[in-house]
């Protein structure tokens, strides 16, 4: 009896902190502009490097991490990325309560001065580095935007938005939440920030 509750035990523990971790590389050529949709992920981490590579790492772990993947699919000068789930995640399903059962992060290096949208129903995203233009779209997830460069336009429903840049012309409004802006932001690049219930803090790159 006692052997048969140490392995159960055991298979218990092998269960709660299965995890599948996938890497993908790819030339990224011709590509430009780089689209994230990305529902029940929960957090997204994207940083640019000097080169011509992207770098692809997904983790997902939690009851269903088996029956989670990120498909890939290049269409002329951008490259998609969508979150995928087999059926029992899909029918009769609460997706909102997913995150009892299972979780999956994706981390990306991707090249310099890339056009990037991201769009997700409860990841925090995390972005740093030099971009062409960012649009973020979140529900539930906050964002922060760390030493960025370039454009970017930022819409939150309840997460919060921070942002660390230079040269930027910032414009900024939370329906319910607290602003906090640099005096006298100015710049080249311009970037939007809006929150229904978050608030949004911009400091300036020291």
């Amino acid at each position: 009896m006692r052997y048969m509750l140490c392995s159960l035990m055991l298979l218990f523990f092998l269960k709660s902190y299965s995890q599948k971790e996938t890497v993908e590389v790819l030339e990224a050529g011709r590509l430009e502009r780089l689209v994230l949709d990305s529902d029940e992920v929960f957090k997204i981490s994207i940083n640019t490097v000097p080169g011509h590579i992207i770098k692809i790492t997904s983790r997902s772990d939690g009851e269903y991490y088996n029956d989670i993947r990120l498909e890939t699919e290049e269409v002329e000068k951008t490259l998609f990325l969508r979150s995928q789930y087999r059926e029992i995640l899909q029918s009769g399903f609460d997706k909102l309560s997913a995150h009892k059962v299972f979780a999956m992060e994706l981390e990306l290096e991707i090249p310099e001065d890339f056009v990037v949208e991201v769009k997700s129903n409860v990841a925090t995203v995390f972005l740093n580095g030099k971009y062409e233009q960012v649009l973020v779209q979140l529900k539930s997830g906050s964002c922060f935007l760390n030493n960025f460069k370039g454009d970017a336009v930022v819409n939150t429903f309840e997460g919060n938005i921070t942002v660390e840049t230079e040269n930027a012309l910032i414009d900024a409004d939370s329906r319910h939440g607290k602003v906090n802006l640099p005096h006298g932001s100015r710049g080249t690049k311009r970037i939007s920030l809006h929150s229904i219930n978050g608030n949004i803090e911009v400091t300036e790159t020291k």
